[in-house]
């Protein structure tokens, strides 16, 4: 069916449900936003399915101080209650709250006719499912799994682009997990065990599932997302214990066993099996564990080795560390909307959306001039993830981001507090589109939909040569997320920079060469 609007409209109005999300709709664009949504059926469809989809996540990650008490939800005889008289008690105590929270989001008066549709079928659905929940017991899947004698301790929640050896557990996106091993050979699986923690497991990786609150990762990466009533939830490893006290951490074991845990927020308890030596780690930390100890190590240094390069006749190597912040080097983030900066930034912010306004891309200038008569053995340049509390990961996929080096040094004397987004080196107004013809590609990593904290790095010839190109002792790196959104409001990626309070800034760890 022929849409009732002009293709153009629909940029506009994804353009005006992101100034929605981002809490910066005038009182112009909310008028307009009223004349597009009621003026066109299609529209309204999609307008009612944002709402509905933003509301219901702001619900699930924390409800309003101004929320009326549910209690009347949770009458002990939930079997005898009346559907009919429950939603209308709900849409009678919870019609306020919904009108002053989409004001709130929207900038408009919203009249009862347009909250109604999504209200009645929210208010349904969670007291069906409350209802249904205390009624029905355990789903028919359980109920096989706990009559073969195997109770299901976890949920598969989704498998992207998964590809498993002989698991011994179902493999398919939402299937009941009794205790038993998972054998994942390539892509990402989420995992929310029954007492609230949630895994993410990184192929390739061997994990058993022992109960509700444990696991056993022989092998692999995993990180792990514990909240208040998970804690206690334990992942052991071949050398390690590790019990989380209400945290966010990742795991990596290596097929030697060796394991490296870091911590992302909050604290573990962490246990040297093979001495049962234990000690406390808090958010920021990370520790090596091999089989005679364990010890610090910084997850941003390459490990022993990793630079070892074949041996180069009358030449003395040596390792260089380079960031943001030392120098001459600076860091911020365009953006094609206008900013509301009152100072340094000390996220830079990388987004890449459907509609025109609110992309984003970061800009990185180091000063290699310690570089002088130096020559560029290997290279690795490491971003640090850090939450931007702006948008939804629902609303992202996994996301690819690439790395551009600017290659017209003209261009290198951009300055942080007067860049702008139409006079950018290199920017082409696409959300992920940068000029060819004056940077270049070195190189691209990976984030997992949903995470928002750890490192990515890049390495590789591309980087090494296009630093021993240079000539003006200045380096301008472009960082561009390639992948867009599958829905509106999506997640705004962030890395810190070198005004960031507590994490590290972009660095470059370099092993040179000298004469």
């Amino acid at each position: 069916m022929k849409p009732s609007f002009e293709p153009e409209l629909l940029d506009e109005f994804y353009d005006l449900c992101e100034a929605v999300l981002e809490d910066d709709l005038s009182a112009t664009q909310a008028a307009r936003l009223e004349e597009l949504v009621l003026g066109h059926p299609e529209l309204k469809k999609m307008y009612v399915e944002y709402l509905h989809a933003s509301a219901n996540l702001s619900w699930w990650n924390g409800l309003p101080a101004t929320l009326p008490s549910l209690d009347f939800l949770h009458s002990e005889t939930p079997a005898e209650s009346n559907e009919t008289e429950v939603v209308e008690k709900a849409e009678f105590e919870l019609g306020d709250w919904a009108k002053q929270s989409w004001r709130r989001m929207t900038g408009a008066e919203l009249t009862w006719m347009q909250i109604t549709p999504y209200l009645v079928s929210s208010v349904v659905m969670l007291v069906v499912g409350l209802v249904l929940g205390v009624i029905s017991g355990p789903s028919p899947e359980d109920a096989t799994l706990a009559a073969r004698g195997s109770a299901p301790v976890a949920t598969l929640v989704s498998a992207n682009q998964c590809r498993w050896e002989s698991s011994e557990l179902p493999t398919a996106a939402g299937a009941r997990l009794p205790a038993g091993h998972l054998l994942l050979a390539e892509g990402l699986a989420e995992i929310l065990f029954d007492n609230g923690a949630k895994v993410v497991l990184e192929a390739p990786a061997d994990l058993e599932l022992t109960s509700s609150s444990t696991c056993l990762l022989k092998r692999g990466r995993l990180i792990a997302t514990v909240p208040p009533r998970a804690v206690g939830f334990r992942v052991d490893t071949p050398l390690a214990k590790v019990v989380d006290l209400g945290t966010k951490f990742g795991l990596f074991v290596k097929p030697s066993g060796v394991t490296e845990v870091q911590v992302f927020e909050g604290s573990i308890d962490l246990e040297h099996l093979p001495t049962r030596f234990s000690q406390r780690v808090a958010g920021g930390q990370a520790k090596r564990i091999e089989q005679l100890g364990m010890r610090d190590f910084d997850p941003l240094a390459p490990e022993a080795g990793q630079f070892e390069a074949e041996a180069l006749p009358n030449r003395t190597m040596r390792q260089l560390s380079l960031s943001t912040a030392d120098g001459l080097g600076k860091d911020t983030y365009i953006m094609s909307s206008p900013k509301e900066s009152t100072g340094p930034e000390t996220l830079l912010m990388v987004k890449h959306t459907q509609g025109t306004t609110h992309r984003r891309k970061a800009y990185i200038g180091l000063d290699l001039s310690p570089l002088q008569n130096l020559h560029v053995e290997q290279a690795q340049l490491t971003l640090t993830l850090e939450p931007t509390e702006l948008g939804f990961a629902s609303s992202v996929p996994d996301a690819t981001f690439a790395v551009y080096g600017l290659t017209d040094e003209t261009l290198d004397g951009w300055q942080p507090e007067t860049i702008q987004w139409k006079t950018a080196p290199a920017n082409l107004p696409g959300g992920n589109q940068i000029d060819k013809k004056k940077a270049v590609l070195v190189g691209t990593f990976e984030i997992a939909q949903g995470i928002r904290t750890g490192t990515r790095s890049i390495s590789g010839p591309e980087l090494v040569e296009f630093l021993n190109n240079d000539t003006n002792e200045v380096a301008t790196f472009i960082i561009v997320r390639m992948t867009g959104e599958i829905g509106g409001a999506g997640l705004v990626h962030g890395f810190a920079s070198k005004y960031h309070p507590t994490s590290t800034p972009p660095t470059l760890k370099l092993l040179v060469s000298e004469p």
